[in-house]
């Protein structure tokens, strides 16, 4: 049982707990109504002592009622004791008036106040139940005197008692009056501070919705249309009908079509779930054609017997989201991607100084020999059988040659003699080279274009480029044969953007960078082989790495690739998947003008002179070979192994040289610091640097040196160099280069 204790205090009226409110009002009313019982009773024994028994006991009973329904407000039966209060005092006004023989308007005035009174204990109803009931009991009393039925008692009172009564109940009236008005006031001022309280909450609302670009539905089912907020119609761009509803086909129509199937399903299966809830993306296609994503939520709701009758929910835009989880996306992709060449760019680096390292090595071995063998093929003048011997040392130098610079186009590093060339004729002219290159089942369809394609490049390095992307497309065929395709065409503007904004993909590869605004040279090397996996073609440019066994080879012909195309600033495609063949699409810068004639050689150029040559390199046997060779063209030479021997000579007679050459990599001392002295010393001294290992980031000699020659070099290519230098002018010296 649920026990309420009322709040004697006036604010227990105002209060917004109906059930207390209630309470206090009773106990106010019932106080109020037993006093005027008593106050009656007491002016009623004064003027008419007749009516003093009557009058005394009315308002004894009056308060034992009171009593009670307070009691029973007091345990919780708070509308029990409000109907209790005015069911008993009607009756107790019924029996007086029967008592005094019929109705008098005294009693009239009784009835229309317990009329108000229920009417603010119990409602509107309550009194109009109330009213009725009096008017009926009025009735019963009327008709009961007319036929007899009903006789009077007692003596009426007169008229002072009378209008005192009625002085009362016109008191107790305007009590009631005035405490249904002050209650009234209570109920208004509640109302405006709800609606106040609901206006702030609707603004804020408003706010919040506006700051998350949310709008609101609300999809009448049997209607066929929904309401729908301003926000809402002008994110899928529609128009409102005057209240404000959308019909549902307008609305469906507004989603973009791939997407229209897959919402109206998730729609369809949320309807057939009463109070189910539902979330999912899709697009809006506006009027203007413009895309945006959105966010739906939505829940359905139900009719008390569980009949679907709406779904309401909310509209986010997310297209601002959506873009930035792209770009994040794309740049955590890109990220990978700089990480894995990052990756790639340090295992290069550690490879390619080894590489660099080793080949620095085998061209001082390779130059030693070379001279060597040239000065035995110069000396073996009468032994043709000598001679043969010395060529073929020669020979057997120039194929080290070729593989020193191998390995150092794989390092990127090295001197490499660039020149320009057609490449149209010089793919022409390397036909017969590429045909017995590839594997025998395989055919070679060569498309060189017709008019020429001037680029600056090394020779030997574009040939090793063509020849290796054919060997490994004929590898690629197997025994199965096919065919390898090879064009050559100027690159059009539309197809450097394709392959330059080639977007990201398991299937395409690359490397390099594109220039639109200069024109490029277009080789693409195809074959309709197996093609590769992603993981394949991810590392299809990693050094060492072949799916081939052992004997197939080591890994190197593609990084070798990537070397060659990167020292030529230009750009590499490769598009590959599992059967669908593979396609290297490489992009060469072409050159701004074709070469001019070149001049006939001056023989007087390759003679020897008389001047003062002082020779430095750590390598005694290049030291010697060097030496020889320059001694028998006339030369005054001197030697060192020692850069720092060959300093102090300088230092000691500077005037006893006309030019010092120098290697590059040498202990004690760096062969261009070397010559960077001594030029400080006397700068009219010619310098030479003779180096197979060039580091990142050189772009040609230092100021202090005149001319650079790369490893390993010959003796007729040094005393022709020594001779072109020493026959200019200091001025025009730096001008002079291999």
């Amino acid at each position: 049982m649920d026990f309420k204790t009322p709040r004697f205090l006036p604010s227990s009226l105002f209060t917004d707990d109906e059930a207390v409110q209630r309470s206090a009002l009773l106990l106010t009313l019932a106080s109020v109504y037993t006093g005027f019982t008593f106050i009656f009773a007491a002016f009623a024994a004064i003027v008419q002592p007749e009516l003093a028994v009557r009058t005394g006991s009315a308002a004894l009973i009056a308060f034992a009622i009171t009593l009670t329904c307070l009691g029973l407000s007091w345990r919780g039966w708070t509308k029990l004791g409000c109907g209790l209060f005015v069911t008993v005092n009607l009756a107790l006004i019924t029996a007086r008036a029967v008592m005094a023989g019929g109705v008098q308007a005294a009693n009239l005035m009784i009835y229309f106040v317990f009329a108000l009174a229920a009417g603010m204990l119990l409602g509107r109803r309550a009194s109009i139940a109330t009213a009725l009931a009096s008017i009926l009991l009025c009735l019963g009393m009327a008709l009961g005197f007319d036929f007899g039925i009903v006789q009077r008692q007692v003596a009426l009172p007169n008229a002072l008692v009378t209008w005192w009564l009625y002085a009362l109940c016109m008191s107790f009236v305007m009590f009631m009056i005035i405490l249904q008005i002050l209650l009234m006031l209570r109920a208004r001022a509640r109302v405006e501070h709800e609606l106040a309280n609901r206006r702030r909450t609707e603004a804020h609302l408003n706010a919040a919705l506006r700051a998350g670009a949310v709008g609101i539905w609300d999809g009448h089912i049997g209607r066929g249309r929904a309401w729908t907020d301003e926000r809402t119609a002008n994110l899928f761009g529609v128009t409102r009908a005057e209240d404000g509803t959308v019909p549902f086909e307008t609305w469906l129509g507004t989603i973009h079509p791939e997407d229209r199937c897959k919402v109206s399903a998730a729609l369809q299966a949320l309807l057939l779930r009463p109070n189910a809830r539902g979330r999912m993306q899709y697009r809006v296609l506006r009027p203007n054609g413009e895309v945006r994503h959105v966010e739906g939520t939505g829940v359905v709701m139900t009719a008390p017997d569980g009949t679907v009758v709406s779904h309401v929910g909310t509209v986010t835009d997310i297209t601002e989201r959506k873009r930035r989880e792209e770009e994040k996306e794309r740049s955590e992709q890109e990220r990978r991607i700089l990480e894995e060449q990052l990756l790639q760019a340090q295992k290069r680096e550690v490879m390619g100084t080894l590489a660099g390292g080793i080949a620095h090595d085998f061209n001082n071995l390779l130059a030693a020999i070379q001279n060597f063998a040239a000065l035995i093929e110069e000396d073996a003048a009468s032994s043709p059988e000598s001679r043969q011997f010395a060529g073929r040392i020669l020979a057997g130098c120039g194929r080290g040659k070729d593989i020193v610079g191998q390995i150092l186009t794989f390092a990127r590093t090295g001197v490499q003699r660039q020149e320009v060339l057609d490449l149209a004729a010089f793919l022409n002219e390397s036909a017969p080279l590429l045909s017995p290159a590839i594997a025998s089942s395989a055919r070679l369809n060569l498309s060189p274009p017709v008019r020429p394609l001037w680029v600056k490049g090394n020779p030997g390095q574009l040939l090793q480029l063509i020849a290796n992307l054919c060997v490994n497309a004929g590898e690629a065929l197997g025994t199965k044969g096919g065919e390898v395709g090879v064009t050559l065409i100027a690159a059009s503007r539309a197809q450097m953007l394709r392959l330059a904004g080639a977007p990201a993909a398991p299937h395409i590869h690359r490397i390099g960078t594109v220039e639109v605004s200069r024109p490029y040279v277009l080789l693409c090397v195809k074959d309709d082989g197996p093609g590769m996996t992603p993981e394949v073609l991810r590392r299809v440019f990693d050094p060492f790495f072949t799916t081939k066994g052992r004997q197939y080879g080591s890994g190197l012909g593609l990084a070798v690739c990537q070397g060659i195309v990167e020292s030529h600033c230009g750009f590499c495609l490769v598009e590959s998947a599992p059967g669908k063949g593979t396609r290297f699409s490489v992009l060469l810068p072409l050159a701004e003008e074709a070469p001019a004639a070149l001049p006939r050689a001056d023989a007087e150029k390759m003679a020897g002179g008389f001047e003062r040559i002082l020779l430095v390199d750590d390598d005694l046997d290049v030291l010697d070979s060097m030496s020889v060779g320059l001694r028998r063209m006339g030369y005054n030479v001197q030697s060192f192994n020692d850069p720092l021997a060959a300093l102090a000579a300088v230092e000691r007679g500077p005037d006893a040289w006309d030019l010092v050459i120098a290697d590059r990599i040498m202990p004690g001392l760096y062969g261009p610091e070397l010559l960077e002295r001594i030029k400080k010393i006397d700068c009219r001294i010619r310098t030479i640097l003779c180096s197979g290992h060039a580091e990142e980031g050189d772009s040609g000699p230092p100021p202090s040196i005149d001319l650079l020659l790369a490893k390993p070099v010959t003796a007729a290519e040094l005393t022709a160099a020594v001779r072109e230098l020493l026959a200019v002018t200091p001025e025009f010296a730096r001008e002079a280069r291999a």
